[in-house]
Parts: C-alpha cells; structure tokens; sequence
C-alpha cells in the first residue's frame, strides 16, 4: 500500500506558538542556562537507590545459592545414609533367612535338648 504524499504545508517548519502580551520578555543580552548541579542532585538519588538495588538483589541471589548449596550437600548426605541402611537391612534378611531355615531350627531343638518323636501318639477325650 502506498503512502499519501505530503501536503506542502506540512513540510514547512511549524511557527512557534505566538506570547501572551503579558508574559515577560528576557532582555536581550542576557542567555537563559540551565542549571547543572540541579540535574545531578536530582540523579543522585536515583543512582543511589538503583545501587541499592543491585546489591539487594545480588545478596538476595547469592543467599538463594548458598542454600541451594547446602541443601545439595545435605542430600548428598541422606542419600549415603540411606544407601548404607540399605544394605544393613538385606544382610539382616539374610541373616533371617538363614536362621530360619528348617536344618538350623531342627539343629537348635537338639542343641535345646528337644528329641524327636518315635511314635505318634493322639491323646483325646472323646471317641469320634
């Protein structure tokens, strides 16, 4: 799509706005300067609130890193712990499992002094 072309009219330099005939006029030999150190009293505390900010934030990061840190060694800590109750209690099982078995308990009933049955012998009171 083309752009309309521009009117004459726009192309000249826009007039200022004309004064009030009451608003003052600055004598001719005298220049109007802007005043610097107004400017820099107004950015000093801008600036000083920004570096406020910045270290804020670093800190607040920092702090958050140093937790992540200490929660990974922490973790690293548990996992070892775990590992190692881990095995514990499959080398109790086996224990378990050993001491369990029908040889060992037949063994430890006649090291209790228990013997085995020759004849079976059924006491009751009633006749079925």
């Amino acid at each position: 799509m083309a752009l309309p072309a521009r009117r004459a009219h726009e192309l000249v330099p826009s007039r200022p706005a004309p004064r009030s005939p009451l608003a003052p006029v600055p004598p001719r030999g005298e220049r109007r300067y802007r005043r610097r150190g107004r400017s820099r009293a107004r950015r000093v505390p801008f600036l000083l609130f920004s570096a406020l900010l910045v270290v804020g934030v670093l800190l607040i990061l920092t702090t958050a890193q140093a937790l992540v840190a200490q929660d990974a060694f922490r973790l690293s800590k548990l996992t070892t712990t775990a590992d190692r109750i881990r095995i514990e209690n499959d080398v109790l099982r086996l224990q378990v499992a050993e001491l369990s078995t029908p040889d060992r308990v037949a063994e430890a009933a006649r090291a209790a002094g228990l013997v085995r049955y020759r004849e079976l012998v059924v006491l009751g009171g009633r006749d079925r």
